[in-house]
């Protein structure tokens, strides 16, 4: 049986809308980077969707294995993440 791997990138969160908009940004540009993954994002707290609605879309499309990255904007930045291949 082979396994179904999801990415699950999980962010902190915060009542700041614009940080919370910056870790959306990169989530979707891992999405475009990686077409052939699913890839799902969530906050721990502070904002929606939290990583349980993340890892709840994985399991519904049959992802039941996953790789999880905690998000940390320090040193690299999120922008360094989704740079062009």
């Amino acid at each position: 049986m082979s396994e179904r791997l999801g990415l699950m990138i999980c962010g902190h969160g915060s009542r700041i809308k614009g940080a919370v908009e910056q870790f959306a940004h990169l989530a979707e540009g891992l999405k475009a980077r990686f077409p052939d993954w699913p890839v799902e994002y969530g906050y721990l707290e502070f904002a929606n969707p939290v990583i349980r609605d993340g890892l709840n879309e994985l399991r519904a499309a049959g992802h039941h294995h996953h790789h999880s990255y905690p998000h940390a904007d320090q040193p690299l930045g999120p922008k360094s993440l989704i740079r062009e291949r």
